[in-house]
């Protein structure tokens, strides 16, 4: 099996052939991105992203073992910077009015791609992804094609910001 053949790569996407991780990858999928996110408050959003196969962004790891719908015998792409990092590296310099807020303060999330289900996967807490506003945000933001991404919310968990989601709009905190 041509995953199989793949192993396990501890690097970015250049660690492997492109031409064989993009035939693993439907057409309709190519110009979607990956990476992470936080939910501010009042449907507001700090969004960090990169394409599917970003040589520098891009990692492709096996599968998390994050809950009983993963397959930790699957390949991911995903977004190679914890949100721990990025947080305490450049979301707080650009935005002090969070200073004093640790990483996990707000509910934060990831999309990132499984290779045997062709899919792209939004990660988030459950009322946070339980908005139909917020998921269709999170799905334009991040270029996903209708039928091409599944939602998960079984790993993150809600935090107070999620109250604030309400029927507003979402857009990007700035």
């Amino acid at each position: 099996m041509l995953i199989k053949g793949l192993g396990r790569v501890e690097g970015t996407v250049e660690d492997l052939q492109p031409v064989t991780l993009k035939q693993l990858i439907p057409l309709d999928l190519l110009d979607s991105f990956i990476g992470i996110y936080w939910h501010v408050g009042k449907g507001k959003f700090i969004i960090y992203k990169a394409p599917l196969l970003d040589a520098k962004y891009a990692v492709v790891e096996m599968g998390q073992d994050y809950d009983e719908q993963s397959n930790t015998d699957d390949l991911q792409i995903d977004y190679n910077v914890f949100h721990m990092d990025i947080w305490y590296e450049d979301v707080l310099k650009k935005y002090p009015e969070f200073i004093g807020c640790e990483f996990d303060y707000f509910s934060r999330g990831r999309i990132l791609y499984e290779v045997q289900q062709k899919k792209l996967v939004i990660y988030g807490s459950k009322r946070l992804l339980n908005s139909a506003k917020v998921v269709e945000f999170l799905a334009r933001e991040f270029m996903l094609p209708k039928g091409g991404f599944l939602v998960n919310d079984k790993i993150y968990k809600d935090k107070d910001d999620v109250r604030s989601v309400g029927d507003g709009e979402c857009g990007i905190y700035s």
